[in-house]
C-alpha cells in the first residue's frame, strides 16, 4: 500500500491503493458521476465510497491538508460556515443525521454486499419522521428503492405504503423488511430499542 505524505493538519495512517492489491481501482459508479475506490482509515476499516473526487484528486487534497477527518473517521473536503472562521460543519451533520458511508454500511450489513447504490442512512429518515409524523401515521413513499423509509417507519411504529416498479423489490426492500420484522439490529434499531415484530402486506398490480 502507498502511504500518503502527511500534512500538518492530517491524521496518521490513512492508506490508499492505486493499481494492484486487494483494493479496487478507481472506477466511475455507473453514470452517477461518483467514483469507487478503497481507503483504509486509522481504525483499519476500509471505506469504499462512492466518492465525489477521483483518487488522484483526493490524494492532492489530502497532501495539501484540505481533507477533514470526522470523529467517525470519514473524510470530507474542508468547508467553512463563514469565510472568517475555521468551523467545519461535517461532524455536526454526520453525527446528527447520518452519512453516505453509514448508509453503505447498513446495506452491506443487511445483504453482505453493496446491493444498492445511494441508499439513505436510517438516521436521516428517523429525524424526518420524528419531525413530520406521529406513531400510527401513514407514511407514503412512491419510489421505495432500498426500503430505508419503510424500515425506519416500521421500527418507529408508523404505518407505511411503499410503491416500486423496479424488479429488485423482491431482492432488496422485501428482504430488508423481513429482516426488520425478525429484529435486525442495524441502523436506528438500538436508538429506538427495536426488538422485532409486526407485519407487512406485499401486492402486485395485475398485468393487462
Amino acid at each position: 500500500m502507498n502511504k500518503i505524505p502527511l500534512s500538518t493538519s492530517a491524521q496518521k495512517a490513512y492508506k490508499f491503493e492505486d493499481k494492484k492489491g486487494k483494493f479496487r481501482i478507481d472506477k466511475m459508479l455507473d453514470k452517477s458521476g461518483y467514483y469507487t475506490y478503497d481507503i483504509q482509515i486509522k481504525s483499519g476499516k476500509i471505506l469504499t465510497g462512492p466518492w465525489v473526487y477521483r483518487r488522484q484528486e483526493f490524494k492532492r487534497l489530502y497532501k495539501s491538508g484540505k481533507i477533514y477527518w470526522s470523529k467517525n473517521g470519514f473524510p470530507y473536503k474542508k468547508t467553512y460556515l463563514k469565510h472568517d472562521t475555521k468551523q467545519v460543519p461535517n461532524d455536526f451533520w454526520g453525527n446528527q443525521f447520518g452519512t453516505n458511508q453509514q448508509a453503505v454500511d447498513e446495506i452491506h450489513d443487511l445483504f453482505q454486499t453493496k446491493a444498492f447504490n445511494h441508499a439513505k442512512p436510517e438516521l436521516l429518515m428517523y429525524h424526518l419522521l420524528k419531525i413530520g409524523s406521529d406513531e400510527n401515521d401513514l407514511i407514503l413513499d412512491f419510489f421505495m428503492g432500498s426500503g430505508t423509509t419503510q424500515a425506519v417507519a416500521h421500527k418507529m411504529n408508523r404505518r407505511y405504503l411503499g410503491v416500486e416498479q423496479m424488479d429488485y423489490i423482491h431482492d432488496i426492500p422485501i428482504k430488508r423488511l423481513k429482516k426488520v420484522i425478525h429484529g435486525e439490529q442495524g441502523g436506528i434499531s438500538k436508538t429506538v430499542n427495536w426488538q422485532g415484530g409486526g407485519s407487512f402486506v406485499y401486492a402486485e398490480l395485475e398485468e393487462k
